[in-house]
């Protein structure tokens, strides 16, 4: 994979090229983030990575009492919360057999459940798609549904 972003970003000096993939290519120790930029490296991930100011007093409260930022787990807890219980309060306890009847966007997740047969229970698909761009990840406006045959780990 280095060597082949490599060679991409040599000749996307002459072409236009972005390169697509998954977000752990972009963690990888010995990948150059500059290919990543000058390609504009585009990938899909299950959370809002760059954007957690939707949050800032419930941050300060938590940072308040527990004397640190909070994790991953907190903006999840958060927004399934807000899910479970807005459609909870709205639609009655019976809600949970028809999620993918309420698709919801919300800061941090993506709710867009699906169910590939009765048998089986939900998968959200939901995902955020990022790039990099001029030395920075910036969420994109794409909207973008997950495979069911597809993980984004």
């Amino acid at each position: 994979i280095v060597d082949f972003s490599r060679q991409l970003a040599i000749f996307a000096d002459k072409k236009d090229i972005v390169l697509a993939g998954w977000q752990t290519i972009s963690e990888m120790d010995n990948i150059d983030q500059e290919y990543l930029n000058q390609l504009q490296y585009t990938f899909p991930h299950q959370f809002n990575v760059i954007d957690t100011a939707a949050y800032k007093s419930a941050i300060q409260t938590y940072q308040l009492k527990q004397e640190t930022f909070p994790s991953e787990n907190f903006f999840m807890g958060y927004d399934v919360a807000t899910y479970y219980l807005k459609h909870l309060k709205e639609q009655g306890p019976n809600f949970i057999y028809k999620l993918n009847a309420f698709p919801m966007d919300l800061n941090y997740m993506r709710f867009k459940y699906s169910r590939p047969d009765n048998a089986t229970g939900f998968d959200n698909r939901g995902a955020f798609i990022f790039k990099y761009n001029n030395y920075r990840l910036q969420k994109t406006g794409w909207r973008w549904c997950l495979p069911s045959n597809s993980h984004p780990d």
